[in-house]
C-alpha cells in the first residue's frame, strides 16, 4: 500500500503538471483565434473567473478571509471584529472562514495598495504573454521563457549575494542558445512575434523583482490572490470597454465553436486550479523538486503545442528546443544540488529560504496567470 504522504506528493505534482500544460494549451487557443483578437476582453474574463472561485472558497470555508478594504489596517478594530457569518450555515456550520489574524490586519498600508506595482506589473506580463502566444508558436514559447529564469537569477545573485554555480551557469548558457536557435528555426515567428516575446520576458524579471519587496508575507494566499486578481480586473475591464473589445466579446464568444467557449472557461478554471496545486505542491514537497516538476512539465507541453496547433519548425529549430528543454532539466538539478548542499553549511535556513523562493519563481507562468499570489 502506498504511504499518505507518498500518495500526497503524487497527487499534488500530478495535478500541478497537468493543470500547467493544459493551461498553457488552452491559453495558445483563446489567444490565437483568428476571429476571437481580444486579449484584453480573455485576460478580464480569466479575472472574474477566479474572482468568482475564490470567494466561493471563501464562503465555503476553504480558505481564510481577508475583507478587501481601500482606508488603513487597524490590529485593534481586526481583533474587535464580530465573527464572521457565512452565507450558507448548512454547508459551513462546523467549520467556518476563520477571521483574519492580527498580525494580517496589523500594517501601515491596504493590502490593495501595497500589492498595486506587483499587480499592474502582473498585468503587463499577462497582457504581452497573451500577444506572444499568438504570433510564436508553442515550441517557442515554451523555450523562451527559460530566457526569463536568466534574468530572474542575475537579479536575485546581485540582489541577496547568492552565488551561481557551474552547473547553474551551463544551464543558463545553454537556455540563451536553445533559445536563439529556436528563434531561428520558428518558420511562423516574425519581427512582431519575438518583439512581444522580449517584452513578455522583461515584464516577467521586473514582476518577479518587484513581487518578493512588495507581496507580505503574513497574509493568506488566497487573500493576496482575491486582492491581485480584483486589481486585475478593473484594469483589464477597463481597458477593455474603452477599446471597444468587452462588447466584441459578448457578441463573439455565442458565434464561436463549441471547442473554442470550453477552452476559454477552462483557461479560468485551470488558472485557480494551477495556483491551487502550487500551493499544495510546495507544501507537501520541496522546492527542488516543485522546479524538477515544472522544468519536465514542458517537454510535453511543447510537443503538444506542436502537434495541436501544427507549428512549422526547422530541424534548427527543434534542436533549439531540445537545448533549451535539457537546459531546464539541467537547471532544476543543479539547484536541487545547492539547495542539499546549502543544508549542510552554516547559515543554511537562511540559504534555503532564497532557494526555495528561486524555485517557486522560475516556474512562475506568464502565459497562465498563476503565480500572481506569491
Amino acid at each position: 500500500m502506498v504511504p499518505h504522504a507518498l500518495r500526497e506528493t503524487l497527487l499534488a505534482c500530478g495535478l500541478y503538471s497537468f493543470s500547467s500544460v493544459s493551461l498553457s494549451l488552452c491559453n495558445k487557443l483563446a489567444f490565437s483565434g483568428p476571429e476571437f483578437n481580444l486579449p484584453l476582453a480573455i485576460l478580464a474574463f480569466q479575472a472574474l473567473v477566479a474572482m468568482i472561485l475564490v470567494k466561493c472558497s471563501n464562503a465555503l470555508g476553504l480558505t481564510e478571509r481577508m475583507p478587501i478594504r481601500l482606508g488603513k489596517w487597524r490590529a485593534d478594530s481586526c481583533r474587535a471584529a464580530p465573527a464572521f457569518q457565512p452565507a450558507w450555515p448548512r454547508l459551513t456550520a462546523a467549520r467556518g472562514p476563520p477571521a483574519p489574524s492580527p498580525g494580517a490586519c496589523a500594517r501601515a498600508a491596504d493590502l490593495l495598495w501595497r500589492m498595486l506595482p506587483v499587480t499592474l506589473l502582473f498585468c503587463a506580463m499577462l497582457w504581452t504573454s497573451g500577444k506572444a502566444l499568438r504570433h510564436c508558436s508553442m515550441p517557442m514559447v515554451t523555450v523562451f521563457k527559460n530566457v526569463a529564469v536568466l534574468g530572474t537569477t542575475l537579479w536575485e545573485a546581485a540582489r541577496y549575494g547568492q552565488r551561481i554555480s557551474a552547473g547553474v551557469a551551463a544551464a543558463l548558457a545553454m537556455m540563451v542558445g536553445g533559445s536563439a536557435a529556436a528563434g531561428v528555426g520558428d518558420m511562423s515567428a516574425d519581427g512582431i512575434g519575438l518583439s512581444w516575446m522580449l517584452a513578455n520576458i522583461a515584464c516577467t524579471v521586473a514582476y518577479l523583482a518587484v513581487l518578493k519587496e512588495r507581496m507580505p508575507d503574513d497574509v493568506p494566499s488566497a487573500s493576496k490572490t482575491l486582492h491581485n486578481q480584483l486589481v486585475t480586473l478593473l484594469v483589464f475591464a477597463a481597458t477593455a470597454a474603452h477599446s471597444g473589445q468587452l462588447r466584441a466579446f459578448r457578441e463573439r464568444l455565442p458565434e464561436q465553436p463549441f471547442a473554442f467557449q470550453l477552452g476559454m472557461l477552462a483557461t479560468g478554471l485551470l488558472g485557480t486550479a494551477l495556483n491551487v496545486s502550487t500551493f499544495w505542491c510546495l507544501r507537501v514537497t520541496s522546492g527542488a523538486t516543485y522546479a524538477f516538476v515544472g522544468a519536465t512539465n514542458k517537454i510535453p507541453q511543447a510537443l503538444l503545442g506542436h502537434v495541436i496547433f501544427q507549428s512549422v519548425i526547422t530541424p534548427t529549430g527543434w534542436c533549439g528546443v531540445t537545448i533549451g528543454l535539457c537546459a531546464g532539466l539541467l537547471y532544476a538539478i543543479a539547484k536541487q544540488r545547492e539547495q542539499s548542499a546549502a543544508a549542510t553549511e552554516p547559515g543554511a535556513e537562511e540559504l534555503r529560504g532564497i532557494l526555495a523562493h528561486s524555485d517557486a519563481l522560475d516556474e512562475a507562468d506568464p502565459g497562465g496567470g498563476a503565480a500572481q499570489s506569491g
